[in-house]
């Protein structure tokens, strides 16, 4: 069985803070997914789930128990910050920040290593999504095997003695 990535980012077409559209799912489709898969991993997107039930709860299960979760900060959607502090809360690492055109200067983040990614006519930029599926499938694998023993979590780094819970004894029976 591959490691799972869980991705949290915008779907669909959403406007950047100079009013250019982004189609995220062309994001997730042309740059993140090969990117994951290159690294050997299975990615799932939240849109992706087709169970009847609670998206919240399907949500935290896959922030807690996704081997790798990807944020993509392009935008200021609190949809995906909110996701990003519950993995950091949950989990000491598995985090890759990216984003595309900008970069986030959010006070908590402001020193964390984020993958930049080039957007032209509203997806990846053709001249350099090449380039950039490499940098993250690049990132993800160095991240993987980097992380023994290491917190990137700010929780975890501030709270040296807080410990992750037993994820294996939270999973949801899905019936």
């Amino acid at each position: 069985m591959k490691p799972h990535a869980f991705v949290a980012m915008p779907f669909g077409m959403k406007q950047d803070s100079q009013g250019h559209e982004i189609d995220f799912n062309r994001v997730y489709a042309e740059l993140i997914k090969p990117a994951l898969e290159a690294a050997g991993l299975e990615p799932f997107r939240a849109d992706q789930e087709r169970r009847a039930g609670d998206i919240r709860t399907d949500m935290f299960q896959e922030l807690l128990i996704a081997d790798l979760v990807v944020a993509d900060l392009t935008l200021d959607n609190p949809n995906v910050w909110y996701e990003l502090g519950v993995r950091h809360a949950l989990r000491a690492r598995g985090v890759v920040l990216i984003s595309g055109g900008r970069v986030p200067t959010a006070f908590d983040l402001y020193t964390d290593r984020k993958l930049r990614y080039s957007v032209k006519n509203q997806g990846p930029d053709p001249a350099t999504v090449e380039q950039d599926t490499k940098n993250l499938t690049d990132i993800v694998k160095a991240t993987r095997e980097s992380w023994h023993g290491r917190k990137v979590s700010p929780v975890y780094e501030l709270l040296p003695n807080l410990q992750e819970p037993d994820w294996k004894s939270l999973i949801l029976a899905t019936t």
